[in-house]
């Protein structure tokens, strides 16, 4: 037993994995496990029309992030900014009193604007889905109202994680986010085995946020008490403060609404349930490989923050250099992997369920330069910036457009072909560009610093 600890030990120093991304592994390891599992049960326990009500429920329920614009990205670089010099002792915070008071004013402060936000953020959600599927019998809109109320509930986790990544602790959060994951599988699967369709969806997100929420209470109860006890010297106006990042934050969080989430719904729309369910699964399966390659970029937000607060640019530039390599690496070996998949079961029955081998290429192709954004968006953050405010709602906009006009005039497949050539052709140059002017502003500024020092 000593022997398989040591050797664990050995390899997990030489891949660089520490806590945090142990947890992290572990959860997209499991994540990858669950995919394909919950596939296979939504096939099974689904009809094709259930299947493309519950992929339309997922996508319509990103509308949340709508409310959350942002928001927890700007939290987390300032209390990211605001960390250097605080320790951790005994389960709560210590060092200079300003600098407490500055986070603990700010924890205190995005609680209180997302109280209001999860409220607001439920009945819109309600309201859009109750229109959305009017048509559809009680049952599903039972449904929606449920899964609904507990995406919108589902804040309070991810605020809890936010804050606490921002002080330094993205081990505790990672490992919390990975028992909720598993929740969530399990209750997926067993619902969806005891035949309550798309209800295991509603229960799906309820149990995560109600075992997430517990666990992180628990396991940082002292910090939490810290946060709503401690005594603040100084008052501080977070809202005016923030505003002049978080409008960008805004606008790009709108414009990414509508080139991550608004496809199945317009499908589900124009060409009904069944190609929607296709669409829907075909993009969570290629989805899961972009969400596994940007996992080490991830769990470096904060030190990537911390380097840009220390000015330490040409270190931050190292870093994010090994973690680009790392993660499209990851993504290309994973697609490999998968198209190999889909042509040795082409002949399959439930393949029937997902678009055509052309059509996942496409879709494939698509996620590169979404992962190349991925990948490179918290390096330009890391600077209190957000320079895609223009091209967000471009993007948004075009990808809009494609599939409000295009797509009903010819077909899927054409769409994606016109969303591909807009993203290699514009989008990816577009960024390209911009990381470029920034790198190199960022590392003529650290030598002027270290010239002046």
């Amino acid at each position: 037993m000593n022997g398989l600890i040591e050797f664990t030990t050995k390899w997990r120093k030489k891949l660089d994995i520490d806590g945090a991304a142990f947890w992290m592994l572990l959860m997209n390891a499991f994540t990858i496990v669950k995919a394909p599992i919950t596939t296979i049960f939504i096939v099974f326990f689904l009809t094709e029309e259930q299947q493309g009500v519950w992929y339309s429920f997922a996508s319509l329920a990103a509308v949340l992030w709508l409310f959350e614009l942002g928001f927890f990205q700007v939290i987390r670089q300032y209390l990211n900014f605001d960390y250097a010099g605080i320790t951790h002792e005994d389960g709560i915070l210590k060092g200079p009193s300003e600098k407490l008071d500055k986070i603990i004013s700010l924890a205190r402060f995005s609680i209180k604007y997302f109280s209001f936000i999860i409220i607001i953020c439920s009945i819109v959600l309600v309201t859009v889905g109750l229109l959305f599927f009017a048509d559809h019998s009680s049952t599903i809109l039972i449904a929606w109202v449920l899964y609904a109320i507990g995406s919108a509930l589902f804040i309070i986790p991810m605020l809890s994680h936010t804050i606490l990544q921002g002080v330094d602790k993205l081990k505790e959060t990672t490992k919390n986010h990975f028992f909720g994951v598993l929740a969530q599988g399990i209750t997926s699967w067993v619902f969806l085995a005891l035949g309550f369709g798309v209800y295991a969806l509603a229960f799906n997100v309820l149990v995560g946020t109600i075992v997430m929420s517990s666990r992180i209470y628990k396991v940082s109860a002292k910090f939490w008490i810290q946060i709503f006890t401690h005594k603040i010297s100084t008052q501080y106006k977070w809202f005016k403060e923030m505003f002049s990042l978080q409008w960008k934050y805004a606008v790009f969080a709108i414009g990414n609404y509508f080139v991550l989430h608004i496809h199945v719904p317009i499908v589900f729309q124009v060409s009904g349930e069944v190609i929607a369910g296709q669409l829907g699964i075909t993009l969570a399966i290629v989805s899961l490989i972009r969400l596994s390659a940007e996992v080490f970029t991830f769990k470096r937000i904060p030190q990537y923050n911390i380097l840009a607060a220390q000015k330490k640019e040409t270190e931050l530039l190292r870093l994010f250099k090994k973690n680009f390599i790392v993660g499209i690496s990851i993504y290309f070996i994973g697609a490999v992997l998968l198209v190999l998949c889909l042509i040795i079961f082409r002949d399959l029955w439930f393949m029937s369920r997902m678009l055509p081998l052309d059509m996942f290429v496409l879709i494939i192709v698509l996620h590169v330069p979404w992962v190349i954004y991925g990948l490179t968006l918290p390096y330009i953050a890391a600077h209190k910036e957000q320079p895609l405010v223009i091209q967000s709602p471009v993007a948004g906009a075009l990808i809009l457009f494609v599939l409000l006009v295009v797509y009903p005039l010819t077909d899927i497949s054409t769409a994606y072909i016109v969303i591909n050539a807009i993203y290699w052709f514009i989008m990816l140059p577009w960024l390209l560009v911009i990381f470029i002017f920034k790198m190199k502003t960022n590392l003529k500024n650290e030598a002027v610093s270290s010239a002046i020092d």
